[in-house]
């Protein structure tokens, strides 16, 4: 293509704009921690979209977990498949590689030959994604003998969606390394507990909180419930969202609260047992 074809090409042709003087601007926090940083969607817990607001500070908090929980290097590849424009893939995946320095091997969508062959030849040494994408990597390597090699990968995470026993067994068994999981929501950006890598876990347990935010399960009257009983979740932290005109688009079943005495907003999440964490979780 030429110039004059490529000029061609982008011309949109008459255009024109117009100041609105009755636009004010939109208020700004002083201090940048507390700026928003990106507003990311989600379908909550009712199918009906809202924006979360992520502060700088909820960004930099999760980057900073993320790499230190998985001992991320400059020596690591991780190989970036789940969409940076979903929390998971952004925050502990991008942000959380990035921190460290480590290599992102982005891929534009999931194929399951294509990360087979990543994992066997390119030095992938983390790999993190939804339960359904480890089941296609392991279904045809154990149904009909498709070559499996892994030589660099030293660590494996689930999230996104409960994770099945039998699943992680099949996982781990072909991955050699523990297949660990984790629980959170885009709420707090998103992780709210996680496996450690020193602790591996026999089930499908989502661990224990990370470090640095508040855990407690309590009743609608706010009195902590025993262990094993049905409560809301509350987390404290500087990974959850931006307070503010958010909360009143909170929908049923998942809502923020402010906390006595406290600027941070409290996320709140509807009847979620004791046991989905675990239950020095729920001590805490």
């Amino acid at each position: 293509m030429n110039a004059a074809e490529a000029a061609a090409a982008t011309n949109v042709g008459p255009w024109r704009f117009f100041i609105d003087e009755n636009v004010s601007s939109e208020p700004v926090e002083t201090d940048p921690a507390r700026q928003c940083a990106a507003l990311i969607y989600t379908t909550s817990t009712t199918g009906a979209p809202k924006g979360v607001m992520l502060l700088h500070r909820n960004m930099l908090f999760i980057a900073a977990m993320s790499s230190t929980l998985r001992r991320v290097t400059l020596r690591d590849l991780v190989y970036a498949v789940l969409p940076i424009t979903h929390i998971y893939g952004l925050a502990s995946v991008c942000l959380g590689s990035l921190y460290a320095g480590a290599t992102l091997r982005l891929a534009s969508r999931f194929a399951p030959d294509t990360v087979r062959r990543a994992l066997a030849e390119e030095n992938v040494s983390i790999f993190q994604g939804v339960p359904a994408m480890h089941a296609k990597l392991v279904e045809p390597v154990q149904t009909s003998g498709t070559p499996w090699c892994a030589p660099a990968l030293r660590f494996a995470y689930s999230g996104g969606s409960p994770l099945d026993a039998a699943l992680k067994a099949r996982v781990e068994g072909l991955y050699k390394v523990p297949l660990h999981n984790g629980y959170g929501m885009m709420e707090n950006r998103p992780t709210i507990s996680q496996t450690m890598l020193d602790a591996p876990r026999d089930d499908c347990s989502a661990g224990d909180p990370i470090p640095g935010i508040e855990l407690r399960f309590v009743a609608l009257d706010g009195v902590d419930v025993a262990t094993g009983e049905v409560g809301e979740l509350w987390v404290r932290g500087p990974n959850v969202m931006l307070s503010g005109t958010t909360v009143m688009k909170c929908r049923r079943g998942r809502r923020l609260r402010q906390m006595a005495g406290s600027k941070q907003a409290t996320l709140c999440v509807r009847r979620r047992t004791v046991r989905c964490i675990s239950s020095r979780a729920a001590r805490n």
